[in-house]
């Protein structure tokens, strides 16, 4: 069945249930829309059908009404959508392991996810479809109530067999999770978690450990002993704590000393509030660093931005570093290094993985947590030192005098 067929089924079905007098208005589009979870187009094509078969009236820009007392051909649309649904939904049972529907409720995170997320749900949709497999693309819109929805209501529905899910909880099992297992429905969740047992689901995510001790090690291995590390005020997620103890650990092991973390100052701030927040945590954790290592590249960002305003020169004066390698990064000036977030391979293993189970090569319970590895690019923002860079340069030029 199509989404508009779904929405006249539901709105014939209740039309049939309340018996309403001739004349009496409908429900808006907006309001249609809304409560079918479609878009507010299905909604009016969906009542444009009903107009269509003289069961309501539209008037577009007044509204719908009834049109006549619900009877015999109501129930007939009624029946035939009824029949057509309930065929599509054996079907898709009885295809199971050819045709597996997959749920990603995608987390809408302030900055935008389109950018960051896009070649992890190409890769998913890449390997599902040489499967021979359907993608089922939903959104939850930083609602944990929405995506708790999104799964349940496909589970009863009885049309999905595997889901792969972006959770909006990082650090607690979501509520759906006892309902998958009764269901024996598999599930492959991505990202930084922290759920009470880990034995309990699959998840994927980045291995933040190797990549940032690739980052530290290229940083310090141009000469570099004052680091900083800059987060958002409040991260305390999986992907920050990892970060920021590899940044210590490596800092540690030269005997070098170890800062307090930067908290860059959120999205609504300015630069010029970012700039002065910078120049007294400079103050206060005793001098200028010569390399700022950020959480992610929008910190890395906001800091350059911040530092220009002080009058420092990225890489010359101060080198800066990322995390994830966003598509705006390359196009910086200077181009950013950073890490390179492995958004596709964690598509691909993640719908490999479901794959797995949905057919059975891979034992329901059995539960593997997978970290895949990121890469290191480097680019413009970050050089020696500079004081190391002038005894180089010095040294050069005495070379050549010789």
């Amino acid at each position: 069945m199509t989404k508009t067929e779904q929405v006249v089924l539901a709105v014939a079905r209740r039309l049939l249930e309340r018996a309403p007098e001739p004349g009496e208005r409908l429900p808006t589009l907006r309001e249609v829309a809304a409560e079918q979870r479609v878009s507010i187009f299905v909604a009016r094509s969906a009542m444009e059908t009903l107009a269509e078969a003289g069961i309501i009236e539209a008037r577009w820009g007044d509204g719908c009404y009834v049109k006549e007392v619900p009877g015999g051909k109501l129930r007939a649309i009624v029946a035939e959508l009824g029949r057509r649904g309930a065929q599509s939904a054996r079907r898709m049972r009885g295809v199971a392991n050819a045709k597996v529907r997959v749920e990603l409720a995608a987390t809408i995170i302030h900055e935008g996810s389109a950018a960051f997320y896009g070649q992890y749900v190409q890769a998913v949709e890449r390997v599902l479809r040489r499967a021979g497999v359907h993608c089922l693309l939903k959104y939850s819109e930083y609602s944990e109530a929405l995506e708790s929805d999104h799964v349940r209501l496909l589970l009863n529905d009885h049309i999905v067999n595997g889901f792969i899910i972006d959770p909006i909880s990082r650090r607690r099992a979501p509520g759906y999770l006892p309902d998958l297992k009764r269901a024996r429905v598999p599930a492959v969740f991505i990202g930084d978690l922290q759920f009470e047992d880990e034995r309990d689901y699959d998840n994927l995510r980045c291995d933040n450990r190797a990549g940032m001790s690739g980052l530290m090690a290229h940083v310090l291995g141009l000469g570099h002993r004052e680091v900083l590390y800059c987060d958002h005020p409040g991260s305390g997620g999986l992907a920050s704590q990892t970060r920021y103890a590899v940044y210590r650990e490596a800092m540690t092991a030269r005997a070098f000393r170890v800062r307090d973390p930067f908290p860059i100052p959120g999205n609504a701030a300015v630069d010029a509030v970012r700039a002065e927040a910078l120049r007294e945590h400079f103050t206060r954790g005793g001098g200028r660093p010569t390399a700022i290592v950020c959480f992610n590249d929008v910190y890395a960002l906001q800091c350059m931005r911040a530092l220009a305003l002080l009058g420092l020169r990225v890489p010359q004066d101060i080198s800066v570093c990322g995390y994830d390698d966003r598509e705006m990064v390359e196009s910086m000036n200077p181009a950013l290094t950073t890490v390179r977030y492995p958004r596709e391979q964690i598509g691909e293993e993640a719908a490999r993985r479901l794959l797995g189970k949905v057919s059975g090569d891979i034992p329901f319970d059995e539960y593997r947590q997978i970290e895949v590895k990121p890469a290191l690019v480097v680019r413009e923002t970050t050089a020696a030192p500079p004081a190391r860079a002038r005894r180089t340069a010095a040294a050069r030029r005495g070379t050549q005098r010789g």
